[in-house]
């Protein structure tokens, strides 16, 4: 499994992807799975880990590199049943002459154009999934091309409340932009007349600040 290095697995506050990815890792190590994560340095997740050595996205040398470390690790350890990869694309990119099998999972809109360079790149060895159905038809591609897994929760840390008192507040958690809806939360809250609690991070320049 892969994930972006920019933030562990668990995350400490922020990081959504990194969440599903320690819950997915923690449950497959249960069922008896042998589970190799590639993720920043301070992760904890109770699996193997193998951290990378370059922590910026954003930069291409660093996604090469990363990229490298994934492909070397795969060969040392070998035998491996499928990648799946909730990182960028790209750390997909030194795979290309691998017929292991390669999920790549998306929590967030999708770029058409990737999704064609990925399937000239890899052929019938990638499979792509959504957390939801908007996500998959961001891509351009058909509904039956993509399979769509929602986001779980662990049960043992919520407890389900059919009742909640009346005056009890709406919440928005989450990234506070326009995809994430923040805006649908307060049209609801005004319907109802119900107090919002809105939380979550934003950006500090260009639209996202905007909207926030």
């Amino acid at each position: 499994m892969t994930v972006d290095p920019e933030i562990p697995v668990p995350p400490v506050h922020y990081g959504g992807i990194e969440r599903i990815v320690s819950l997915l890792a923690s449950e497959m190590m249960k069922r008896g799975h042998e589970v190799y994560l590639f993720c920043n340095p301070n992760s904890t997740a109770p699996v193997a880990r193998i951290y990378y050595k370059a922590h910026r996205s954003q930069s291409i040398s660093d996604t090469l590199k990363n990229a490298m470390h994934i492909r070397n690790h795969l060969k040392k350890i070998g035998n491996v049943d499928v990648v799946h990869s909730f990182s960028r694309l790209a750390y997909l990119c030194m795979l290309t002459d691998a017929s292991i099998p390669k999920i790549q999972s998306y929590q967030r809109n999708v770029s058409p154009r990737s999704i064609q360079i990925a399937q000239r790149l890899y052929g019938k060895s990638i499979f792509f999934a959504a957390c939801s159905r908007y996500c998959a038809r961001t891509s351009g591609f058909q509904d039956h091309q993509w399979t769509v897994i929602p986001n779980g929760v662990c049960l043992e840390t919520y407890r389900f409340s059919p009742i909640v008192k009346e005056d009890a507040p709406l919440v928005f958690l989450g990234r506070i932009e326009w995809i994430k809806g923040t805006h649908n939360a307060i049209q609801i809250a005004k319907k109802t007349g119900k107090n919002l609690i809105i939380a979550g991070n934003h950006t500090e320049t260009g639209i996202h600040y905007e909207y926030f």
